[in-house]
C-alpha cells in the first residue's frame, strides 16, 4: 500500500482472498490520501466483505471523506446481521476500531437486495493529526546506532 496506494493493494488482496468480490472505484478514489485513512479503508474492506459470497465494494472520495461501501446479498445479510450489535457483537471489530480512531463511522443498512455496510473516514482530520502521529511513530528506544561498539 505504501508504494502503490489503497486501490492497488486492495485489488491484489481481493484477487487472492475474496474471489467473488467485485471492486468498483470512482475516479476520485485513485488519489492518494493519508496513510491512516488508506489503512482504515483497506482494513474495513477486507474484514467486512464476505470471503465465500458475492459482494461489491465501492470506493470514492466525497465531501473530504474516504467512503467505502460493501454490499452483499440476502444470504450474507442473514449470516452477518446476528452479530452486528455494537455493544455486544465482535464482528468487524478491527475495522470498527480503525475507522473510529480516525473519527469515522460505519453504518449498516438492510436493503431489498441484502446488506450494505458503509465506512466514512474523514480526510481533513488526518492532516491535522499528521505531525503528532509522526512524532510518535518516529521515536526509537534503541538509540543511535553509533553507540553500538564494534
Amino acid at each position: 500500500m505504501e508504494r502503490r496506494g489503497l486501490v492497488s493493494a486492495l485489488s491484489a488482496q481481493l484477487d487472492a482472498t475474496h474471489p467473488q468480490t467485485l471492486l468498483t472505484v470512482d475516479d476520485s478514489a485513485y488519489q492518494r490520501v493519508s496513510r491512516a485513512a488508506e489503512a482504515a479503508g483497506y482494513q474495513f474492506c477486507i474484514e467486512v466483505s464476505p470471503v465465500d459470497r458475492r459482494s461489491v465494494i465501492e470506493l470514492q472520495v466525497a465531501d473530504n471523506h474516504l467512503v467505502a461501501t460493501v454490499s452483499g446479498d440476502e444470504d450474507w445479510a442473514a449470516a452477518a446481521v446476528d452479530s452486528l450489535e455494537p455493544a455486544t457483537g465482535s464482528t468487524w471489530q478491527h475495522a470498527r476500531d480503525r475507522v473510529a480512531a480516525l473519527d469515522g463511522e460505519i453504518r449498516v443498512q438492510r436493503t431489498a437486495a441484502g446488506l450494505q455496510v458503509t465506512a466514512e473516514i474523514p480526510l481533513a482530520a488526518q492532516q491535522d493529526r499528521g505531525p503528532a502521529m509522526a512524532a510518535q511513530v518516529s521515536s526509537s528506544r534503541s538509540g543511535p546506532k553509533a553507540d553500538v561498539g564494534t
